[in-house]
C-alpha cells in the first residue's frame, strides 16, 4: 500500500494556469481565516497591502472545494496544520491486487475475526464506502441488499484479517455519526468515509469492527449483526 499525494502533485505541476483562489491567514497569529475565489492578482495585491492577511494560492478546484466544505473545522489552525489536513484528505489509497484463490482454513491466525464472514461484490477498496464491507451472516448481507438496494444476490464466504481494527459499538450512533453530516450526532468534526479510513490507517489500524447493531434503515426486515470493514484487499481470502 502507498499514498499518492494529489495536493503536492498539483503544486509541482508546471503550467500557465492561474490558481483558483486564495487561503487567507491572519498576519497577527498566522491562523487560517477563510478562502477567497476566484483568483485575481489585483485583489490579492490589494488585500496584501492592507497588512491584515497573508495569502496563499489555492492551486486546483479539488483543494478549493475541500477547503470551502471544511472552513469551520480549519479556522484557527496554522498553515502547517491546514496543509497537513489537505495532504491527508487528498491522498489516494493504492493497494495491491486481491488473490482470489479459495482457502479451506483461516489463513490469518492473528485476526480478531476468526469466523467466516460474508459479502457480495468485488474485493477492492471502495472510496465512497471507505473500505471493503462484510457482514456477520449470509442472511444479513442478502437481506440488506434486497431491502435497501433492491438487489437479489448470493453472498460469498470470506476470511478476513483484522489484527488492529478500530472498534465502533454501533453502526448508526457511532460509525455513521462520524461520516455523515446529515445525522444529528455527537461528533462535530465529521469526515467522509474515505478520509476516516485514511485517518485510521495513519494510526496503524487495518480496518473497522462494528458491534452487533442495526445497519439497515428499513422498518421491515431490519438487519442486525456485526459488520467488518477491511482496508487492504490482501487481507481477504475467499473461503471454500
Amino acid at each position: 500500500m502507498k499514498y499518492i499525494n494529489n495536493y503536492l502533485q498539483f503544486r509541482l505541476l508546471e503550467n500557465n494556469q492561474n490558481p483558483v483562489g486564495f487561503m487567507m491567514f491572519k498576519k497577527n497569529d498566522g491562523t487560517f481565516e477563510t478562502t477567497m475565489s476566484p483568483w485575481n492578482p489585483e485583489t490579492k495585491e490589494l488585500i496584501n497591502s492592507q497588512n491584515f492577511f497573508r495569502l496563499e494560492d489555492i492551486p486546483d478546484e479539488e483543494t478549493l472545494k475541500l477547503l470551502n466544505n471544511n472552513i469551520n473545522k480549519l479556522k484557527g489552525k496554522s498553515k502547517e496544520e491546514v496543509m497537513q489536513t489537505i495532504d491527508l484528505w487528498t491522498k489516494k489509497l493504492v493497494f495491491g491486487k486481491f488473490n482470489p484463490t479459495p482457502v479451506t482454513n483461516n489463513p490469518f491466525p492473528n485476526s480478531k475475526i476468526k469466523q467466516v464472514v460474508w459479502r457480495s461484490g468485488d474485493i477492492e477498496y471502495n472510496k465512497d464506502q471507505g473500505g471493503i464491507w462484510f457482514g456477520e451472516t449470509k442472511e444479513a448481507v442478502e437481506t440488506f441488499l434486497r431491502k435497501v438496494h433492491n438487489k437479489i444476490v448470493v453472498a460469498q464466504p470470506y476470511y478476513i484479517n483484522l489484527e488492529n481494527p478500530e472498534y465502533y459499538d454501533s453502526f448508526w450512533n457511532d460509525y455513521i455519526a462520524m461520516v455523515q453530516p446529515s445525522i444529528s450526532n455527537k461528533y462535530e468534526d465529521y469526515v467522509s468515509r474515505d478520509v476516516l479510513a485514511k485517518m485510521l490507517i495513519e494510526k496503524g489500524h487495518d480496518g473497522i469492527y462494528i458491534g452487533n447493531s442495526v445497519w439497515s434503515d428499513t422498518d421491515i426486515d431490519s438487519v442486525k449483526s456485526e459488520q467488518y470493514v477491511v482496508f487492504e484487499p490482501k487481507n481477504v481470502r475467499l473461503a471454500k
